[in-house]
């Protein structure tokens, strides 16, 4: 179901991307708000006593002592961020595009 849903929201987010709209920022910051929502949810467990980010006895593999799914996350979240902060420095003061 989890899956499911951020799959779902992550397609809105693209078409949000190329739909046309008067305000092309807000499909921007959707687009990057989906993933960064759901895997961003992953630090907070971390961090949190009492939870986790696996659930024992299903112990998920691990690289350089993490869980696969933080490196997963972590990798996510990065390139989401950085995607969304570079195409708002980018797009500071200028116009949309045609169509956009």
């Amino acid at each position: 179901m989890a899956l499911g849903t951020a799959a779902a929201l992550s397609a809105y987010g693209v078409w949000r991307l190329w739909a046309p709209s008067p305000d092309y920022r807000a499909g921007r910051d959707l687009a990057a708000t989906v993933p960064l929502a759901y895997w961003g949810s992953f630090f907070p467990a971390a961090l949190v006593k009492g939870s986790g980010v696996e659930d024992p006895p299903h112990l998920l593999p691990r690289v350089a002592g993490l869980p696969i799914n933080m490196l997963v996350a972590t990798a996510i979240s990065t390139v989401t961020l950085s995607g969304w902060l570079l195409d708002r420095r980018l797009r500071t003061g200028q116009a949309p595009a045609p169509g956009a």
